[in-house]
């Protein structure tokens, strides 16, 4: 249960695997061994999970709603950011797309002479 419950909380907050176990100084395959309950979690580590989450440790075990530990403006303000970050990803692929839509049309031009 605690396991899931960590990994439902690293999803929510869009936190990769890679980066928790860099946190954890874990690879990432333990890490993903740690969500899959494959291997065991010590209190200490659990600390540290709650730290990265930012959760109380308490918010592990339990099905209750997510306690912050940090000022909700400060989420809000890393919620913004990752909109952002999106929406400049969203515009670069069309960015790409226009441009592998020139480079197909004249690529044709180029085989039709």
């Amino acid at each position: 249960m605690v396991c899931k419950r960590i990994r439902q909380l690293r999803l929510i907050r869009g936190i990769s695997q890679e980066y928790m176990a860099e946190e954890l100084s874990l690879t990432q395959p333990s890490y993903a061994r740690l969500e899959a309950e494959d291997s065991r979690i010590n209190i200490e580590r659990l600390m540290k999970i709650a730290g990265v989450l930012e959760v109380e440790l308490t918010d592990l075990f339990s099905e209750e709603p997510i306690t912050y530990k940090k000022d909700p403006a400060i989420n809000k303000a890393k919620t913004d950011s990752i909109r952002e970050v999106i929406n400049i990803d969203l515009q670069y692929i069309e960015f790409l797309k226009d441009e592998i839509k020139f480079l197909r049309e004249l690529l044709k031009s180029k085989t039709s002479n």
